[in-house]
């Protein structure tokens, strides 16, 4: 919507929510990332064009902290064994800043940061901070 107007500016025209859950949209600087079937979709908040999408996964969760995204998805590796990706992402193109692999999934850790610092708790519930340099 325009906030000056109150007329509607774009609409997603998408598939929203993932496969097992519909988790609501997550604002980031100048966008929103909302999860789709095929993944979490970045787009413009001023005319809704896609910025990036990443690969989609069981258990889709979406978050932000400044000018970062956190995207975390489960899949299963190996027969019965179950990984959790978890991926920072600059959040004005998409571009990976780094990825960890889990073997058990984080319930609900959102991010923080503060500069180029962001930190999470991971799976073990210890406090992980990353140094983004991207």
């Amino acid at each position: 919507m325009d906030v000056r107007t109150g007329k509607q500016k774009w609409t997603f025209k998408g598939e929203v929510g993932s496969a097992d859950r519909n988790p609501g949209p997550v604002s980031t600087p100048d966008g929103f990332v909302l999860a789709t079937p095929d993944g979490a979709v970045c787009l413009s908040a001023e005319d809704g064009t896609e910025r990036w999408r990443t690969q989609s996964g069981e258990d889709l969760d979406i978050d932000s902290a400044g000018n970062y995204t956190m995207v975390r998805h489960s899949h299963t590796a190996r027969l019965f064994q179950r990984r959790q990706t978890v991926r920072i992402l600059r959040s004005t193109d998409g571009r990976a800043l780094w990825q960890g692999e889990f073997k058990t999934s984080i319930r609900k850790s959102a991010p923080l940061a503060a500069g180029r610092i962001l930190a999470f708790l991971d799976p073990q519930e210890s406090l992980r901070a990353i140094r983004l340099t991207g």
